[in-house]
Order: structure tokens, then C-alpha cells, then sequence
């Protein structure tokens, strides 16, 4: 009976460990992307008052670009999750296949010498 409450509170507790590194991390991706999307929203004033371009200054062309800089962060966030998870796949891959080539690359080596010395013989 104890082994059966101690497992169901040791899987509970890593739930809430796993709970809190989510929460931490979607904390830091909404207070990255709160900043972002103020700053995107003050580009047009920045444009206009120190590169002199001629942007209007309304409501609608500081929502665009705040919307504009939401979409490139979470953009970035996808190419950098794809990035960080093509690496980890390659190095996984990388495990399971090298004992398959080190075995194919000494097959071919045999068969390699065993060629070159057919050839000294004649």
C-alpha cells in the first residue's frame, strides 16, 4: 500500500517540477514578447523623428508593426526550436548509425586490401 502512495507522489512532484519549468519558460516568452511588440509599436516614431521617413503616425501604423515584430519573434522562436531540434536529432542519429558505419567502413576496407593483393600477386 505505501509503495503505491509513494509512487503516485514521486510522479505527482515531477509533474509539478515539469509544471514550473513551462510556467518559467511561456513567463519568459510573453515578457519577451510584451517588450517586443512596445518596441515594434515605437518604431514608427523612431523612423519618423530620427531616419526622416514620412510613416503616419496613428494608431493603425503603430499596430501594424506591433503586430509585424509578434510575428518575426515568434518566428524566430520556431526556427530556433526547428535549429536546437535538428541538432539533437542529428546527434541521436548519429549514435544509433555509428557502429553501422564504423561496420560498413570495415567491410569495405577488407574488401579494399583483399583487392590490392589480388593485384601485387599477377
Amino acid at each position: 500500500m505505501f509503495e503505491h502512495a509513494n509512487s503516485e507522489l514521486l510522479v505527482l512532484f515531477l509533474v509539478f517540477v515539469l509544471f514550473l519549468i513551462v510556467a518559467k519558460k511561456a513567463y519568459h516568452v510573453l515578457y519577451n514578447t510584451l517588450i517586443i511588440v512596445f518596441l515594434s509599436a515605437l518604431f514608427p516614431y523612431f523612423a519618423n523623428g530620427i531616419l526622416g521617413m514620412n510613416l503616419p503616425l496613428d494608431l493603425n501604423t503603430s499596430l501594424q508593426f506591433a503586430v509585424l515584430g509578434a510575428i518575426l519573434y515568434f518566428s524566430y522562436l520556431y526556427v530556433k526550436l526547428l535549429w536546437v531540434s535538428s541538432r539533437a536529432l542529428s546527434r541521436v542519429l548519429a549514435a544509433i548509425l555509428s557502429p553501422v558505419i564504423l561496420l560498413i567502413k570495415s567491410v569495405f576496407k577488407r574488401k579494399k586490401k583483399k583487392g590490392e593483393g589480388s593485384e601485387e600477386r599477377d
